[in-house]
């Protein structure tokens, strides 16, 4: 990995989720410092993603 990242630890009902931040993810807690709004963007632009990618377009 080329960078800087940072290693998140989130927690969830199942326990902690640990993840790898880049720079794009500081980039989105520069605008709201919580990183679970920060995971919450992030998954919303994969679902968005997989959704496009699944409409043929």
């Amino acid at each position: 990995m080329d960078g800087e990242v940072s290693f998140l630890q989130l927690s969830t009902l199942d326990g902690n989720d640990y993840r790898i931040g880049y720079p794009n993810f500081y980039v989105i807690t520069r605008y709201n410092h919580s990183t679970y709004y920060a995971m919450a963007v992030y998954e919303l632009g994969q679902a968005i993603r997989e959704r496009r990618q699944g409409s043929g377009r």
